[in-house]
């Protein structure tokens, strides 16, 4: 993310056509939302599993 900044940042100040370099990064910075989405459901997930495997763990088996 940081190189393709980098890289708008340089085309910019060329006066070049960065269209296609500011298109990358809102891609980039969509993809990492959907990473940073995914992993807190995954980590809301393991906490769920952690609670139900606590509960049965205390929970004498009759």
């Amino acid at each position: 993310m940081e190189e393709v900044k980098k890289q708008l940042f340089i085309q910019a100040k060329s006066k070049n056509d960065y269209e296609d370099v500011a298109d990358e990064i809102y891609c980039l910075r969509e993809l990492k939302r959907n990473a940073l989405v995914e992993n807190a459901e995954r980590e809301e997930k393991r906490q769920r599993i952690a609670e139900l495997v606590g509960v049965s763990i205390c929970t004498p088996h009759h």
